[in-house]
This record gives structure tokens, C-alpha cells and sequence, in this order.
């Protein structure tokens, strides 16, 4: 239990350590504010002896009433009844004051904590390295995102009602002390009594919250899974298993919550019958008693039971913290994670490109098991056009990655011009390669903006000119809306070959020096596959254009042809060149696409 005290007060002290001068305001705030009820509270109890005045009253209660009077001996008037109640009201209403701070400063701590670190995951998400996000689940991301980093800010609100309610059974016990040790004293170790049995349910909170942590994930995983593929759903007919399985994730949500509001009602409403049973047996050992005295009962029954409360609340706050702690574990993890995996800048030096781009004796793998590529080496000519074909899964799609910089070799280089790719700053090696996949991503905006896509200096005339290099310019033109025709998500309400073209004009709207096209015409039909050779055609000269495919018609026309296979390049050559050797896989690649 200790150390798991421990442990939580660290992870509250990391997650909340930029705002630690603003916590410590808040204690004191919170210390001024059990203050102020304590005096109000004990301000009662000499005005009880205003209007029960028998000697033995005035004497029970004397302790603090002695004190309040004496305080006011210092004051130039005397202490009536209506002043007390003046002063009454007026320490409770400075209370309120104090307790608003109190609660403006915790309220912009917490929104602040919030955006903040949202900012912050955001920032590092989209500088982690893309071997990162090949190992994530969107789902997941998208739940901390939005729902993880919000839970850990409001531990925050109960932290203050803990802090809160520590204070104000401190300032009530003092009280309490001086008006009957005894009873106050029994309490005290009653309630103690109470916390300790209650403790064990804390570590279920606990276990409830980190169970609903996980499974939140999930569930925002799965919906956001197959929302995101309902066209293959509904393809597949499968509406009904998928139905079943979300319910399913429903049901085991519905039953940990259901579990934890059984846990928080149990904490909300079992201060208040321990406190009447406590408060009735002391009644009950106490009215027989010959030295019985009523205010001292009254006076001690008041103090007893703001304690009893604020023990409550303080119960029930624990229990909350222990709730949601797992949410605050899991962000610092995921904190340090993503700072793991931060993708390098790399030098200073701008991009480029003169003479050749060349692998040099590459070497990958994603599993120390099997390497992809071992002593991958070929050049680039600038201005040629160069083709990659190989069998499925050869690493043609990872050459690509390389080509970007979003994944790094294992062993060998990259160089431009002879200088080794981690020279050249990474912002700027990316802006000067143009990259089309074969999974077009279109925002759910215009096709004006996605043509634009951030970059902010395009004005419409380039966009135009861009689209017209694509030959999408006249599609776009009947449209509707034109270039403020809305794309749907992720394209949706366009055509792959659509799709595609605006993909390529995004591209070819930031005058890239080399163009590499992923397995672009892959999934497109005749037309739409001539239109984007004919791009290719117009750009000879230009740029740079490196094709990965798999038809052959797409690289027929190009300069060279690399077969990547076995993590080498097996074969090299002109189109015409490899046509004419039968044991080339190009030649036997052309001859089965001619059977067909």
C-alpha cells in the first residue's frame, strides 16, 4: 500500500510538475479556506453561550470562547450577539471568495494542463519517425488524444478536494480538541478505523480504472477500424458480426463502469450513516453520564460531523484518483515513447541535386531476423527516369520509404552527389522529393485545399497550372463546386483515377526535383493509368522520376528498369534491352501479362 502510495504521488508530481508554484497557491488557499470555516464554525460556539448562559455551559465551552473573547479585547468595541453573527456571516462569505480563487485557479490549471500537453503530444506524434506509426494502433493514439490527456486533467479537481478536505478535518479536529479531547479523539481513530477498512477498495478502484483505460482504447480502436472501412463492411455483408462485436465491447464497458459507480456510491453515501452510528453511541455512553452537558454535546456534534464529511470526501476524492491514475501512468509512458522515437532533423545543409542519387551497399530489415536488403547498391541519374519492378514483397515500397528518409538504413548509405543523405536537413530533402502511393489520402475539404495542402503560398493560379500538369484540370472543372468541390473523406467522392491525378497535381504544385510514384497506377483503370504515363512523358527532362509498379506498361517507356529481388538488384537495363533476354524477369513478366 506504501509503496503504492509512493508510486502514485510521484506520477501526480511528473504529471503536474510545470505547475507546481500554482499547486502550492492552492494549498495554501486550501489552508486559508479550512481556516476561515474553522473560525466561523468555532465563532458558533461562543454565541451558544450568548443563549444558554448557565454557568455550566459557559464553562464547557470556555476554551474557545475564552479565546474568541480575548482576541476581541484588542478591538475598539465590545462583543454583542449581532456582532457575532455579523462576523459569522462575514467569515463565510470571505471563505467563498477564497474558495472561488480556489476553484478559478484549479479550472485554469487543468484547461491549461490540457491544452498543453495535447500541443505537446501532437507536436511529438508528428515528429516521431514513421517506423513509430507502423507499430501503433490509430485508434489508441486518437483515445489519448482526446479522451486520455482530458481524464489526467481533472485528477487535478480531486487533488484539490483532497488537499481540501485534509485541511479542513485538520482545522475541525483542533477545534474539536478543544472543546472535548476525548470524543474528538474517538472519532479520529474511528474514522481512521473506516479509512483502513476502506483501503482495499481503493487498489479495485484502481484496477477498475486501468481496466477501462485499456478497453476505451480498444473500443475507439475497433470504431474507428471499421467506420473507416465500412465500404468493405457492407462489401463483405458482415454488418451483423460487426454489430455483435462492438456490442460486445459496449457490454464490457457498460459492466466496469457499472462496477465503478457501485464503488463510488458506496464511498458517497457511507460517511454519513458511520458518522450518525458514531455520533449516537457517544450520545448513548455520554447522556447517563452525571457530568453530561448539552452545549458541550451540541458544540462537539457539530465539529464531529464536519469532520466525518470532509473524511468522506476526501474518501470518495481517493477514490477517483485511484480511477483515473492509470490514465496519467499510461500518458507518461506514451510521453516517453514517442520522445523515443523522435525523428533526427539531420544537417543543415539544403537539398541539392546535380548529378547522381545512389544506395550504397544498403542493408534493412524490420526484425534483426530476416533482412530485407544486404549490400543494396545502385545509382540515379539526375533527369532520368528509372523504374523498380520485383515480385511481391522484394522491399519496393521500402526502397521508396529510404528514398524519403521516413525509414534509415541498418547498414550502407544514402548520398546525393556523393554526400551521405543524413547531411542534408530533412525538411528540406522532403520538400524537393514529391511522393505519390499507391493509397491516395485526400482530406475531407476541397480539392482546392488538398491540392494546396498546407502550403500556404500557393496561390489558385498555381493550383490551376499544377492540375493542369496532372490532366486533372478539366475533371475539376465540372465539378459542381470546381475547385471548392468538397472531396469527402478521404476522397470518397471521387474516383480512384480522381484521386489519384489530384494526389499527382498536390505533388507536381511543389516543383519536386525528383518524383517518385508508389505503385501509383496499380489500382487504376486504362485511361486513368495513359493519363498519369502521359504526365510522366511531359515531365522527361524535368525531373527526376522514379517508378515503382507492378504493370510493365507503366515502365515501358522509361530510361532504365531495376529488378529489385532477394534484397539485391538482380537485373539492370533499357526496357527494349531486357525484352530481348529470356531469362530476364522483365521478359518473363511481359510474356505472361501477354497471355492474359
Amino acid at each position: 500500500m506504501k509503496s503504492d502510495f509512493l508510486y502514485s504521488c510521484s506520477v501526480l508530481s511528473r504529471t503536474f510538475r510545470d505547475y507546481k508554484w500554482k499547486i502550492i497557491l492552492l494549498c495554501v488557499l486550501g489552508l486559508l479556506s479550512s481556516m476561515l470555516a474553522g473560525v466561523g464554525v468555532g465563532a458558533i460556539i461562543p454565541l451558544l453561550s450568548f443563549f444558554m448562559a448557565d454557568d455550566a455551559t459557559q464553562s464547557a465551552e470556555g476554551t474557545i470562547s475564552q479565546a474568541v473573547i480575548k482576541y476581541f479585547e484588542y478591538l475598539p468595541f465590545h462583543l454583542t450577539p449581532v456582532l457575532m453573527m455579523i462576523i459569522i456571516v462575514a467569515m463565510f462569505f470571505l471563505r467563498a471568495v477564497v474558495l472561488f480563487l480556489l476553484n478559478a485557479i484549479g479550472v485554469q490549471i487543468r484547461t491549461e494542463y490540457t491544452g498543453r500537453t495535447k500541443a505537446k503530444v501532437l507536436s511529438h506524434l508528428l515528429n516521431s519517425s514513421w517506423a513509430f506509426f507502423t507499430k501503433q494502433k490509430l485508434g489508441h493514439i486518437s483515445a489519448t488524444l482526446m479522451q486520455e490527456i482530458g481524464t489526467t486533467g481533472k485528477l487535478l479537481d480531486d487533488i484539490v478536494n483532497i488537499l481540501l478536505s485534509v485541511t479542513n478535518v485538520i482545522v475541525f479536529s483542533l477545534l474539536a480538541f478543544a472543546v472535548s479531547p476525548m470524543i474528538t479523539s474517538f472519532a479520529l481513530l474511528f474514522g481512521g478505523m473506516v479509512f483502513i477498512l476502506f483501503h482495499k477498495l481503493w487498489a479495485k478502484g484502481k484496477e477498475i480504472g486501468r481496466g477501462m483505460m485499456f478497453l476505451g482504447k480498444e473500443t475507439t480502436q475497433f470504431i474507428v477500424e471499421h467506420i473507416s472501412g465500412a465500404k468493405t463492411v457492407k462489401s463483405f455483408a458482415v454488418e451483423d458480426f460487426v454489430r455483435e462485436r462492438g456490442i460486445g465491447y459496449f457490454k464490457e464497458t457498460e459492466a466496469l463502469s457499472f462496477k465503478n459507480g457501485l464503488l463510488t456510491a458506496l464511498y458517497s453515501v457511507s460517511t454519513e450513516p458511520l458518522s450518525i452510528l458514531f455520533i449516537a453511541g457517544v450520545f448513548l455512553s455520554s447522556f447517563f453520564s452525571s457530568n453530561f452537558n448539552l452545549g458541550v454535546f451540541a458544540a462537539t456534534l457539530i465539529l464531529v460531523q464536519r469532520i466525518f464529511v470532509y473524511l468522506g470526501s476526501a474518501q470518495l476524492s481517493i477514490h477517483v484518483v485511484n480511477e483515473k491514475i492509470a490514465n496519467a501512468i499510461h500518458l507518461l509512458e506514451f510521453e516517453k515513447l514517442i520522445a523515443d522515437y523522435r525523428e533526427e532533423s539531420g544537417g543543415k545543409m539544403p537539398f541539392s541535386f546535380r548529378d547522381k542519387f545512389s544506395f550504397e551497399e544498403v542493408a534493412f530489415s524490420y526484425s534483426s531476423e530476416s533482412p530485407l536488403f544486404s549490400g543494396l547498391t545502385f545509382d540515379i541519374n539526375k533527369g532520368e527516369m528509372i523504374g523498380i519492378i520485383g515480385p511481391s514483397g522484394s522491399g519496393k515500397t521500402t526502397a521508396a520509404d529510404l528514398f524519403m528518409r521516413l525509414l534509415e538504413p541498418t547498414a550502407g548509405r544514402l548520398t546525393l552527389d556523393g554526400k551521405a543523405a543524413q547531411e542534408f536537413d530533412l525538411k528540406s530533402w522532403r520538400e524537393n522529393i514529391g511522393y505519390v502511393a499507391q493509397d491516395p489520402f485526400l482530406l475531407n475539404d476541397t480539392v482546392g485545399v488538398n491540392i494546396k495542402f498546407y502550403k500556404k503560398d500557393l496561390d489558385d493560379e498555381a493550383v490551376a497550372s499544377a492540375a493542369k500538369k496532372a490532366h486533372v484540370y478539366d475533371f475539376i472543372q465540372a465539378l459542381p463546386e470546381k475547385f471548392n468541390t468538397v472531396a469527402g473523406d478521404r476522397g470518397v467522392m471521387l474516383s480512384g483515377g480522381q484521386r489519384q491525378r489530384i494526389t499527382l497535381a498536390r505533388v507536381l504544385a511543389r516543383t519536386p526535383q525528383i518524383l517518385i510514384l508508389d505503385e501509383a497506377t496499380s489500382a487504376l483503370d486504362n485511361e486513368s493509368e495513359s493519363l498519369i504515363r502521359r504526365v510522366i512523358k511531359e515531365l522527361k527532362g524535368k525531373v527526376t522520376i522514379i517508378v515503382i509498379a507492378h504493370r510493365l506498361s507503366t515502365v515501358a517507356d522509361l530510361d532504365r528498369i531495376l529488378v529489385l529481388d532477394g534484397g539485391r538488384i538482380t537485373e539492370e537495363g533499357k526496357p527494349e534491352a531486357l525484352l530481348k533476354n529470356p531469362n530476364s524477369y522483365f521478359y518473363r513478366m511481359h510474356y505472361l501479362s501477354s497471355q492474359q
